[in-house]
């Protein structure tokens, strides 16, 4: 049996790797898409009754000012009083523009008859079924018994050469069991991809690049092994060209159907484009004091540098973590050896590093408090400004109790978005592929890193679709608290007529 370069069987993971990641994204967008139908009906309907309940016969009030009416709520665009009352910093005054012309944007859209319907809760377009023509579907289903016939066709040959009492042919495969192994688990995510979606509703940008990456690198290691085979070997068998033309077929016919089919419908309108470029805006805008604080009680160096070693702080604790199990290897080693000196002296460098990991997470928890504070005394200021800036007929129609909790909410939020995407899972999926490196060149071990790899990867992806799963149970229970906070506050206010 000859053995395959193992810079091929790399090639091989990666390129199954990313029909995998193709098939993860399916995933995801499928759940995050499932019930969307139905929230947005029962939204529309709530948003009608409501409005119509609140404000029958409303008009829009006359005057200077630009008024939009989006869910029974006012928005005045034009804050050039504010501005010439109060000089405050430019980026409060960012926030509060890109949240008007957000709003503004889904008054317009509601006022098309279009906006709700166009758009999902999420900000994202909504995405038809694509009524595909004959020949796509032909291709559609050829593609499906190709992909079929190929996986079947490689994982015969897995079989078959891993047993190794097959013909020689078969025996001595250049392109052998662990990479075609491999190959037929892409073919096999990328055949189930084609079966839950075989009207090419979701083959959308981001599924043709996987899925003519992922079919380019699986056929271009198997070109490099089988035309250049290595000088000990016995030379490439019929068999090998055999797998070259069906890998070479694959990848054709990805070509194929990122070219000819048609990128699925989508009512993106205009005002669902503006929309989503002002939310992109204003996530910026909102997580930049997190990054680059302006001055508060303290001066705008100190808040910058604390932020500032609170991201080096993050390196240095990963850094630390990563690098002490390798030391205390070493002294394993040395006492099994009976190098006391040497085991001695790995131990305490271990010791060390491990207390200096500890010591920077410490210190990363001590910088980032004060920058969070920093944070929400600006974003506190940009919503109170922004509440200040709208008209007198949006503040007589206001819900008090539910606006005030969707502020403390709205803030509160972006601090468990820092701490949990760029304080913890960010540097997380970061040590993961440097413990995968470490142990695939360090160690030699790539059996090992493959299967961290993949479980953590399995783990992120089921993690994503529960918390798309409960997002509507978490909308419900913001929606329960905020009508609560709403009656209770408008009650207490309004005593008298109560």
């Amino acid at each position: 049996m000859t053995a395959t370069p193992e810079y091929v069987m790399i090639i091989s993971f990666i390129g199954a790797f990313f029909n995998v990641l193709r098939f993860a994204v399916d995933v995801v967008i499928t759940a995050s898409k499932s019930g969307d139908e139905k929230e947005k009906g029962d939204l529309d309907s709530s948003n009608s009754s409501s409005s119509s309940a609140r404000n029958p016969g409303t008009k829009p009030p006359k005057g200077g000012d630009s008024v939009t009416v989006f869910n029974g709520r006012l928005s005045m665009s034009h804050k050039s009083s504010l501005r010439k009352g109060k000089k405050k910093s430019k980026n409060a005054y960012d926030v509060a523009d890109t949240i008007d012309a957000n709003t503004n944007a889904n008054a317009t859209a509601t006022a098309n008859g279009s906006g709700m319907n166009e758009i999902d809760e999420d900000g994202m377009p909504a995405v038809m079924s694509t009524e595909r023509s004959p020949v796509e579907k032909m291709l559609s289903i050829l593609s499906f018994i190709y992909q079929l016939a190929t996986f079947l066709f490689l994982l015969t040959m897995t079989i078959l050469n891993g047993k190794g009492d097959s013909h020689d042919a078969i025996n001595n495969l250049m392109y052998s069991a662990i990479p075609l192994g491999a190959s037929a688990v892409g073919l096999f995510f990328g055949l189930w991809v084609s079966f839950r979606d075989h009207q090419r509703e979701r083959f959308a940008f981001v599924q043709r690049l996987f899925y003519v990456i992922s079919t380019g690198i699986t056929v271009l290691g198997n070109i490099m092994v089988v035309a250049n085979p290595p000088e000990l070997s016995t030379g490439s068998t019929s068999v090998d060209y055999i797998i070259m033309a069906s890998l070479i077929g694959y990848f054709l016919l990805s070509l194929i159907e990122a070219q000819f089919f048609e990128y699925p419908m989508s009512k993106d309108s205009d005002e669902a484009a503006q929309k989503k470029t002002h939310l992109g805006k204003a996530l910026l805008l909102i997580l930049k004091p997190y990054f680059w604080p302006d001055a508060t009680s303290s001066s705008a160096l100190l808040n910058r540098t604390r932020a500032i070693f609170t991201w080096v702080c993050v390196v240095a604790s990963k850094a630390c973590s990563l690098s002490s199990p390798i030391f205390l290897g070493k002294a394993a080693t040395a006492l099994a050896q009976f190098n006391y000196g040497l085991c001695a002296r790995n131990a305490i460098i271990y010791s060390a590093i491990q207390f200096s990991s500890t010591f920077f997470k410490e210190c990363q928890s001590l910088f980032y408090l004060r920058v969070a504070q920093a944070a929400f005394v600006q974003l506190s200021e940009v919503a109170f400004f922004h509440l200040h800036s709208l008209s007198l007929d949006w503040h007589l129609r206001k819900k008090l109790g539910e606006v005030i909790r969707s502020m403390d909410r709205g803030i509160l939020a972006c601090d468990t978005l820092m701490k949990y995407l760029f304080l913890w899972m960010v540097p997380a999926v970061a040590e993961c592929i440097l413990v995968c490196i470490i142990f695939a060149s360090y160690f030699n071990y790539l059996p090992l890193a493959l299967t961290i790899f993949s479980f953590v990867f399995i783990y992120m992806t089921w993690t994503i679709v529960v918390t798309l799963w409960r997002k509507k149970f978490r909308k419900e229970v913001a929606k329960s608290d905020n009508d609560w906070h709403d009656k209770c506050t408008d009650s207490l206010i309004n005593f008298e007529t109560v």
